[in-house]
């Protein structure tokens, strides 16, 4: 018996564009959601106690719409021992989960439990807050159907109460907290709404009689002048202070405390005006402690980091995440730490964690991307290393075509990638994106290497564009990952950068313009490229600037958008097809890489060409289509011309009987696969003259990519294929007989959460004789997988 072992080597993704998307947890995880999935990431990784580099723990696929939310709820039993945390996800499915994430020896491990799901509100989820209050959870959400709803939940049963549900008409509450009334045990929810005002609420009731447990108003806050967007919670000192951040780039503190007598006629102290309320016979008094100008723009996210002195995080859309301290000096809060992104296009952040230590930051950006700065010895805060990812589908993908160095990615985020493994401490490898070679003004629909320094790529435009790589990556590729690519007799190109308001990447040459230290102040300086040779793999705002590859050529011929493309193995030619509802417009263009000229115009397709591959051996084109079909083109090469005729096609009695999404070929060009929407899987067996079916399975789920292994075991031939639903199989299939047998179902949350989009193999197996598997999908995300098989 055959047997498989697959782990998960990387995932490239990032963070889904909410305020309220990332969570900072106990023991420094972090939690966010990507696209559906909920995504559990330790900034730090350990290797035999030495901390390398952050790394994506497990990604939780439920949800059947993209997180909006995620929240830690501590827990905590009676003596002060923490206890396993839950974690609250929402989404835009209208739901919240409840999970229980599973620990060992201190560290979180990929076992992980629903506890519950609550359903119940209409409307996408926007914020989530959870405390423990006596035996039972008590959670409040909000979302886009204009309420908030109460419930509580016990850890012993999976039901979950909502007990109270508070409409606002057609208002919004952007965010709420809930925390304890000060010296008892009574909650407090504080509610961020968008009529500029900040609502107290307490809990009024026994919680052991849910039916009779309401959250009465008690004060309603005024003096921002937009938007409230957050609002916090701090105990100080037998107080409590809350933060709120708002639109109108002001941050707010409010004091809650205990109301003291004062005398009528006493004006000895100058007082705050204050407001007072009552609950359970104790009165309080709330004011204005202090108001926070340092942000030249909307105020996303604010949070209470304690430590020896409290110190509040705020993050805002001018690209900044601020920290602020109280001086006591002077008597006032100052910010003390500035740090965020400098020049470029982007917008700022929509939120910032700190951990528990209050060394670590992790903010996520409005282009979904997160940024981390660590806290060193010196007491300067310095970037780390995240992962990154794309922020919409990750549509095609192509692996270096000698020895697998890096793989390309590219989709709808309108950005091609690279990624490639970083060698560090201890000589410990990892992945991580090094270069971000094309930032387009279109969706990018596909890509192909020619050779290891050049690719070709197809956008939602009528032109193919083909780039090659600067001496600045290639330096950065063999300082990050011991890679030597660069031959000394070429002159290459020293970077590349974008003009405004241009679309192709210009050639930026060694002792160039932008390249001058004396030109850096003029404007547009966001768009000129400053080289550097990295020793970690780049922050997100070097890889939007420095890191373009020049555009060397392009190549003119379709009527309408690019859908796909495909090089041969020997880079010596370009296949590419384009959207069409008509014979005439489903031709596959060849060009000639050596002249950069189109050599000839193939037909037999009628609808959309969804996929092409040249054999190995370079002597055929495969291409499958919308209109139900395979087509095979023999190609030869007659002194320095070639010629192209067709040596097969499917008929649709015996072939697909729906749209084929997928094609590969084996590594001896003897067999290729397609797949299909109809949910088969078909082997073919190609001869000198025909094409014979050698298997049918039928997958249960459309089909939509497939992918062959250039490594055999016991002769057997290896594959892997995607289906609709995200999961990812991997088969083998015997030429002899004829069996097809699949020896791995990848785990639900190991797979995708949406469509396979393409699975490619490494050309050659990694230094644990693991065969590496690489997939992308709609869930924007690209994963990376071990393959260890044992007879």
């Amino acid at each position: 018996m055959m047997k498989c072992i697959v782990n998960l080597k990387h995932v490239a993704l990032c963070c889904n564009k909410a305020p309220h998307c990332l969570d900072h947890g106990p023991d420094d995880v972090i939690a966010f959601g990507s696209s559906n999935s909920v995504v559990i990431y330790e900034p730090v990784k350990y290797k035999d106690g030495i901390p390398v580099t952050a790394h994506v723990v497990s990604t939780l696929n439920h949800h059947r719409g993209p997180v909006g939310c995620v929240k830690w709820i501590r827990r905590f039993s009676e003596d002060g021992i923490s206890k396993t945390p839950f974690l609250l996800s929402g989404a835009v499915d209208k739901t919240i989960t409840c999970w229980k994430i599973g620990t060992e020896n201190g560290r979180f491990d990929k076992n992980e439990e629903i506890l519950a799901e609550l359903k119940g509100h209409g409307g996408t989820i926007t914020a989530m807050d959870g405390m423990v209050v006596g035996n039972r959870n008590l959670i409040s959400s909000t979302g886009a159907d204009s309420c908030v709803k109460i419930w509580f939940h016990s850890d012993d049963i999976t039901m979950v109460d909502c007990v109270q549900t508070m409409g606002f008409n057609n208002g919004f509450v952007h965010g709420l907290s809930l925390h304890m009334m000060p010296n008892t045990e009574i909650p407090m929810l504080a509610l961020a709404c968008d009529d500029f005002k900040i609502n107290l609420y307490n809990l009024n009731g026994d919680i052991l009689e849910l039916e009779k447990v309401e959250f009465k108003l008690t004060v309603c806050l005024s003096g921002h002048e937009d938007w409230v967007r957050d609002v916090d919670f701090l105990s100080n000192s037998g107080d409590l202070i809350l933060t709120s951040c708002s639109q109108d780039g002001f941050v707010r503190l409010w004091k809650i405390q205990e109301r003291k007598e004062i005398e009528k006629n006493d004006f000895s102290e100058l007082k705050m005006k204050q407001q007072n309320f009552e609950v359970c016979g104790v009165k309080y008094s709330v004011c204005i402690e202090a108001v926070l100008s340092g942000h030249e723009n909307w105020v996303y996210s604010v949070q209470w980091v304690n430590g020896t002195q409290p110190m509040l995080l705020s993050a805002s859309i001018d690209k900044t995440v601020v920290i602020w301290e109280y001086d006591t000096d002077c008597c006032m809060w100052i910010d003390k730490v500035r740090v965020g992104e400098v020049g470029g296009n982007t917008l700022g952040f929509y939120g910032a964690q700190c951990n528990d230590k209050g060394n670590q930051i992790v903010a996520h950006s409005h282009s979904g991307a997160l940024h981390a700065w660590d806290l060193k010895g010196n007491g300067e805060w310095k970037p780390a290393v995240v992962v990154t990812g794309h922020s919409a589908p990750v549509l095609d993908m192509s692996w270096e075509p000698l020895h697998g160095r890096y793989l390309l990615t590219t989709g709808d985020d309108q950005t091609t990638r690279v990624l490639s493994q970083w060698v560090h401490e201890c000589d410990f490898k990892s992945w991580h994106e090094i270069a971000r070679p094309q930032i387009h003004g279109y969706d990018i629909t596909c890509l192909s290497m020619l050779h290891s320094l050049k690719f070709v790529s197809g956008a939602d435009e009528k032109v193919l564009r083909v780039f090659e790589a600067p001496k600045n990556y290639l330096e950065n590729l063999k300082s990050l990952t011991g890679f030597e690519l660069m031959n000394a007799d070429m002159n290459y190109p020293e970077g590349a950068t974008v003009p405004a308001l241009g679309l192709s990447n210009k050639a930026v040459l060694a002792g160039s313009k932008c390249e001058k230290e004396s030109d850096r102040s003029e404007q547009y300086i966001e768009n000129m490229f400053i080289p550097a040779v990295l020793d970690k793999p780049p922050p997100e705002t070097h890889l939007l600037q420095n890191t373009l590859w020049p555009e060397v050529r392009k190549l003119y011929g379709h009527v309408y958008e690019i859908f796909c493309v495909a090089c041969s193995k020997d880079g010596s030619l370009i296949a590419s097809a384009a959207k069409s509802s008509k014979p005439q417009h489903a031709g596959v263009i060849i060009w000639d890489t050596n002249t950069m000229q189109q050599v000839d115009t193939l037909h037999g397709h009628t609808l959309t060409v969804t996929q092409m591959e040249f054999s190995p051996d370079g002597n055929y084109l495969l291409s499958v289509s919308r209109d139900r079909t395979w087509m095979i083109h023999k190609i030869n090469k007659v002194n320095s011309a070639y010629e192209f005729k067709i040596h097969s096609k499917s008929e649709k009695k015996t072939s697909h009987s729906r749209i084929i999404w997928s094609c590969s070929w084996s590594h001896d060009s003897k067999l290729f696969i397609t797949g299909s929407r109809d949910k088969k899987l078909m082997i073919w067996e190609v001869n000198d003259d025909t094409v014979n079916r050698s298997c049918v399975e039928d997958c249960g789920q459309p089909i939509t990519a497939v992918a062959f292994s250039s490594n055999l075991i016991s002769m057997n031939y290896i594959l892997a294929y995607g289906l609709e639903n995200g999961r990812i199989n991997i088969s083998l299939f015997s030429r002899s007989d004829s069996l097809f047998h699949t020896i791995s179902l990848l785990d639900h949350n190991l797979s995708h959460c949406l469509a396979v989009k393409r699975l490619q193999w490494k050309p050659n197996i990694d230094e644990n004789s693991n065969l590496i598997l690489a997939s992308c999908s709609l869930d924007n995300q690209v994963k990376i997988f071990g393959v260890l098989l044992e007879d």
